[in-house]
């Protein structure tokens, strides 16, 4: 054989050789990564869409025991007052808060009144099986109040699917403001998980998702073959509906642990897409090299094209593994070769940026869960994590740290005077003077409970605090809201006890808090709409 054509077969032999072994790479190690990448960002979007409306049920959990820790609902109980009906159980409360159901039980768990509301008709709803008129001790709502139990923590919540619909439910005993005592009773609230406010979800998580009832005939077999998959052992399935779109899928349970909904996150498929465009274009490249003569492939394959590949695909690899985004191969070559990294770069610069933004959601979301619905404060839970690590830094770093604890003057006769809603508007305005006021960095500000709020200042020694506590007073007094009903001044005022944990000294938060509240105390007992300092005494 003439050594021309000896060498045309060795070089068809070596471009065959080079291009099988660059298509095995591609094709069953870099693209896997690239599909693995585009699952895991879909799983991640679906846990988004999870986590949000498990959010949803947290503040129905709040919103429920703003009203079920109040004086007025276990007055209600007690003598089913008209007055309280029609100033907190009218149409416009309801709409204000978003709310669809909301049904009272006394101790025994009889109903004493009932509210179910379509809010887009303005009709009665029609609850189906829901437990309208008795609870019975096999129903998830039921509690024995017979026992001792920390009832002020007690919440039972889930979904409940009202005509093929679900319904964020939450149920809380029935106490007084203080969070004390037996409970009166049982107040349950629902509120319909619509269109509407799955839109809403969507925006505020910038997650294309859907739901799907399970009886909902419309998509019966989609949902028969995700329950199926869940049954066999896939809890989270993939679908591709196309090559340019992605399903994955999680099923919800309601409050009875019956499947309620399946959850469909929709995810486009830009990761594999343009990373098999990437691949084919380096397929392309490399058959285009390997034509020009022998020696150059040789020094291609072993200098330019394989070593930069194993490269390639070490680095796609320990993404894959390690799930470091913030790496870079970072590649500076003016080739294709180049160009394929930088695009790798690119593209895990994009997941790098879409998982920061993922974090930052994610964050503003639990940031959500610590905050007061109503006020925009903190919340309780929040402050109670909260002081024990702040009071521990300061007592390391040899600093004083103060507390105030406020309570807002005669606010039961403000919200008899005025109506319950009057009464969250003039809580607002108080977190807001709050919030405005207290701007340091390490200031906290907490919505205690019913009328009271907290203050933690590191840093603030007694008079710093005191200080503070005088302009916080006159600051509200002030805003000048109307009070008809205050026999200490003609406008809404506050009275504050504060302590202050002098440094070296390593202070219990629970002391702290109840040295404070004494200083309250005695500030209600000197008159109200003053600032009394007790000293901790440890």
């Amino acid at each position: 054989m003439p050594i021309k054509k000896k060498t045309f077969l060795l070089i068809f032999v070596a471009i065959v050789i080079f291009e099988t072994l660059f298509f095995s790479v591609q094709q069953f190690i870099v693209y896997p990564s690239f599909i693995t990448l585009e699952q895991v960002a879909a799983k991640q979007n679906l846990d988004r869409a999870i986590l949000a409306i498990k959010n949803e049920i947290k503040h129905l959990e709040s919103l429920c025991h703003d009203w079920a820790s109040w004086n007025d609902a276990a007055q209600f109980l007690g003598d089913k007052n008209q007055d309280f009906i029609d100033n907190n159980l009218g149409t416009p409360s309801f709409a204000s808060i978003g709310l669809n159901v909301m049904l009272f039980y006394d101790h025994e768990f009889r109903s004493v009144i009932k509210k179910a509301l379509d809010l887009k008709t303005g009709q009665p709803l029609d609850l189906e099986d829901f437990p309208i008129e008795q609870i019975s001790p096999t129903s998830p709502f039921y509690l024995d109040f017979s026992k001792e139990a920390d009832w002020g923590e007690t919440v039972v919540s889930g979904i409940w699917m009202i005509h093929g619909e679900p319904m964020l439910v939450a149920a809380r005993p029935v106490l007084t403001s203080d969070n004390k005592g037996k409970p009166y009773g049982l107040l349950i609230m629902g509120r319909l998980l619509t269109n509407e406010s799955i839109k809403k979800i969507v925006d505020q998580t910038q997650v294309d998702f859907s739901i799907l009832s399970v009886g909902d005939l419309t998509h019966k077999a989609e949902i028969d073959r995700v329950l199926a998959q869940r049954d066999a052992g896939e809890i989270n399935p993939f679908e591709k509906v196309s090559e340019k779109l992605l399903n994955i899928y999680a099923s919800y349970k309601d409050i009875n642990g019956k499947d309620a909904f399946i959850i469909r996150t929709s995810f486009p498929r830009d990761i594999a897409r343009e990373g098999l465009e990437t691949i084919r274009f380096a397929i392309l490249f490399s058959w285009l090299i390997g034509l020009v003569t022998l020696l150059l492939i040789i020094f291609i394959l072993d200098r330019m094209l394989l070593n930069p590949v194993s490269h390639l695909t070490k680095h796609a690899k320990y993404i894959q593994e390690m799930g470091d985004y913030a790496a870079r191969i970072d590649l500076k070559r003016a080739d294709e070769i180049g160009q394929l990294a930088h695009a790798f770069d690119g593209m895990i610069g994009m997941i790098e940026a879409q998982t920061g933004e993922l974090a930052r959601m994610n964050k503003e979301l639990v940031d959500l869960s610590f905050r007061d619905g109503l006020t925009k404060v903190f919340n309780r839970r929040y402050f109670d994590q909260q002081l024990p690590v702040i009071l521990g830094h300061m007592h390391r770093e040899k600093q004083s740290c103060s507390l105030i604890i406020g309570d807002i003057d005669f606010f039961k006769q403000y919200n008899d005077t005025y109506g319950h809603l009057a009464g969250d508007d003039c809580l607002k305005v108080i977190g807001k003077v709050l919030r405005e006021h207290t701007r340091r960095s390490l200031d906290l500000v907490a919505r205690y409970g019913g009328e009271e709020f907290v203050l933690v200042l590191p840093n603030a020694d007694a008079p710093q605090a005191r200080d503070i506590a005088e302009k916080l007073r006159q600051a509200v007094q002030d805003e000048k809201l109307e009070h008809r009903g205050s026999s200490v001044a003609a406008t809404v005022t506050i009275s504050l006890g504060l302590t202050t944990v002098e440094p070296g000294i390593k202070a219990e938060a629970g002391l702290v808090i109840a040295t404070a509240d004494k200083a309250l105390y005695e500030a209600k007992k000197a008159g109200r709409n003053r600032v009394t300092f007790k000293e901790y005494a440890g």
